[in-house]
C-alpha cells in the first residue's frame, strides 16, 4: 500500500509531540507511583462512583496500549500510517491517555495502610533502586525506540525507518529476567508507603494488566525470534531472579541495610556504608580469583546468573 509520507514540517511535529506527550507521562507515571494522585481533578463522587471511575480509565488505557500494538488494530494503523512514523502515533496516543488516567485519577481516602519510620525509608530506597533498574533496563536496550523519534529520523535521512530486528541478546537485567522493565515496574507500584483505597485499586488492576501483558509480549516474541525465543524463555525466569551468585554476600548487604533502617539515625549510615562497600570490594576479588581459575565457564555463568 502506497502511503502519502508527512513532509519535514509534520515529521517534527510527530517526533516534537511524541516526545512531549510520551516524555510527560512516563514522568507523571514515575511520580505518581512514588507519591500517589495528582488531586487535579476533584468532582466530590461517592467513593463508589470514584472508583468505577478509576477503574474504567484505567481500562480505557490497557485496551488502548495492548490492542494498538497488535492485532486488526495495528493493521489498521499500518494502513493509514507510514511504518515509520506508527511509532510515534502510537506514543502520542499511549502518552495522553496515561496523562488522563493519571491527571484525572480520583483520590479515595481512607489510607489502609501508612508505613513510617524505617520501614518508609525501606520502601523509598526500593522505589529509587527500582527506578534506577528501570532506566538500566531501557538502556539496555540498545535499539528500543519507545517514542518513535529515531524511526522518524532515519527515514528523513532516507533509510527505512524503524530497524529490522536483530538476533536475540540478552545485555544488562535482561540476563538474569525476561522482563525486567515490568518486574521494576511491579516494584514501583507496591513500595508506596501510603496505601489509599483508591491505591489499592490502581495496584491490583495495574499489576493484573502487567501479567496479562506479558503473556501478550511473550506470545509476540516467540513469533518474532522461534526457537531462539523459547531457549531463552527456559533459561531465564520471566519477573524474579532465581539463580544468585553470592547468597552469602548478598545476605550480609541485606542485613546492613535493614540494621541502617532500623536505626533511622544518621549517625548509623556511615558505618553501614562502609559495611556495605566491604562487602562489594570483597565480592569483587573473589569474582576476579573465581574467573582467573575457570576462565570462560565461570563468565557464562556469571551472565546467567544475579550478583
Amino acid at each position: 500500500m502506497v502511503h502519502r509520507k508527512p513532509g519535514a514540517l509534520g515529521a517534527c511535529v510527530l517526533m516534537a509531540a511524541s516526545g512531549m506527550l510520551g516524555g510527560a507521562s512516563l514522568l507523571a507515571m514515575a511520580a505518581f507511583l512514588c507519591i500517589g494522585s495528582f488531586d487535579v481533578f476533584d468532582p466530590e463522587w461517592a467513593w463508589v462512583s470514584a472508583l468505577a471511575w478509576n477503574g474504567g480509565m484505567s481500562l480505557a488505557f490497557f485496551l488502548q496500549h495492548s490492542g494498538m500494538i497488535r492485532g486488526w488494530v495495528r493493521l489498521h494503523l499500518l494502513s493509514v500510517v507510514p511504518d515509520a512514523f506508527a511509532g510515534a502515533v502510537f506514543s502520542i496516543a499511549s502518552g495522553s491517555v496515561l496523562l488522563a488516567v493519571l491527571g484525572l485519577w480520583q483520590r479515595v481516602p481512607p489510607e489502609i495502610v501508612t508505613v513510617q519510620g524505617s520501614g518508609r525509608w525501606a520502601l523509598r530506597v526500593a522505589s529509587a533502586l527500582a527506578l534506577a533498574g528501570f532506566v538500566w533496563g531501557v538502556h539496555s536496550l540498545n535499539r528500543f525506540d519507545a517514542l518513535g523519534i529515531r524511526a522518524i529520523r532515519a527515514h528523513r535521512r532516507g533509510g527505512k525507518g524503524r530497524e529490522a530486528s536483530g538476533p536475540l541478546v540478552a545485555r544488562g537485567p535482561y540476563r538474569w529476567v525476561r522482563h525486567p522493565l515490568y518486574a521494576f515496574t511491579l516494584v514501583l507500584i507496591w513500595t508506596c508507603p501510603d496505601v489509599t483505597v483508591d491505591r489499592l485499586l490502581f495496584n491490583v488492576l495495574w499489576s493484573g494488566w502487567i501479567v496479562l501483558a506479558v503473556r501478550l509480549e511473550e506470545r509476540d516474541l516467540e513469533a518474532l525470534y522461534g526457537e531462539e525465543y523459547r531457549r531463552y524463555r527456559r533459561a531465564v525466569p520471566m519477573l524474579i531472579p532465581r539463580r544468585i551468585r553470592h547468597p552469602m554476600y548478598t545476605g550480609f548487604l541485606l542485613w546492613i541495610l535493614g540494621w541502617v533502617l532500623a536505626h533511622g539515625a544518621a549517625v548509623s549510615l556511615a558505618p553501614g556504608v562502609a559495611g556495605d562497600a566491604s562487602i562489594l570490594y570483597w565480592q569483587r576479588l573473589e569474582e576476579a580469583a573465581v574467573e582467573k581459575r575457570f576462565g570462560d565457564l565461570y563468565r557464562t555463568y556469571r551472565q546467567a546468573t544475579w550478583f
